[in-house]
C-alpha cells in the first residue's frame, strides 16, 4: 500500500487510505502501526508478528495436548487432577488445553426421584389450575415459575455415594 520507487505515499496518507478502505467502526489504526509494519517488513521480509521470547510452552505442546484430549475422549468421568497424573502435567495446563480446545465441564445432578403416585399428583395439579384458570383469567399473570427449589431429597449413586439435593 505504501508503494515502491517515486510512486510511495507517506505514513500519514497509508494511515488514512488503510481507515478509509479497511473502517472498523471507530476503530482506525494510528501512524505509529503503519511505521512499525513496515520496519518489521524491512527487517524479516514478513508483515506477521516475530516469534514470541521466553520460556516455550512445554506442557500444552500438540503431543502432549493430544494426549490430554484423548484421556478425556477415551473416559469423559476424567478428573482433571487424574489426567495431569497420568501424563505429568499441572493440572492448570490441563486445564488450559480443556479451555483451548473448547471442551467444556458438565455434571449431571439427580433433580428428584419420581414416585408411582406422582403421576396422578401432576394430573391432579392440571386439572385444578385449569379450573382456576378457568374461574379467574388474570391468574396466569401472577404466576412466577422458579428455578429455585425448596425441598430436600436424599440421593444414592451407584457408586454408593449419598447426596442431598434441594428440590
Amino acid at each position: 500500500m505504501r508503494g515502491r520507487g517515486d510512486r510511495r505515499r507517506s505514513y500519514a496518507h497509508v494511515t488514512e487510505l488503510f481507515n478509509q478502505t479497511f473502517r472498523n467502526e471507530n476503530n482506525g489504526i494510528f501512524k505509529i502501526t503503519v511505521i512499525r509494519i513496515v520496519q518489521r517488513f524491512e527487517e524479516t521480509g514478513f508483515v506477521k508478528d516475530r516469534n514470541r521470547q521466553g520460556r516455550p510452552a512445554i506442557a500444552t505442546n500438540p503431543d502432549k495436548r493430544l494426549n490430554v484430549l484423548q484421556s478425556f475422549i477415551e473416559d469423559p468421568r476424567n478428573s482433571v487432577h487424574k489426567v495431569a497424573q497420568q501424563h505429568d502435567i499441572n493440572p492448570m495446563s490441563v486445564h488450559k488445553i480443556l479451555k483451548k480446545e473448547k471442551f467444556h465441564p458438565y455434571k449431571i445432578h439427580l433433580a428428584q426421584e419420581l414416585c408411582e403416585d406422582d403421576f396422578d399428583r401432576r394430573i391432579e395439579f392440571c386439572e385444578s389450575m385449569m379450573l382456576s384458570i378457568d374461574r379467574n383469567l388474570l391468574l396466569v399473570d401472577n404466576i412466577t415459575f422458579s428455578d429455585e427449589a425448596n425441598r430436600l431429597a436424599h440421593c444414592q449413586t451407584a457408586e454408593g455415594r449419598q447426596f442431598e439435593y434441594l428440590l
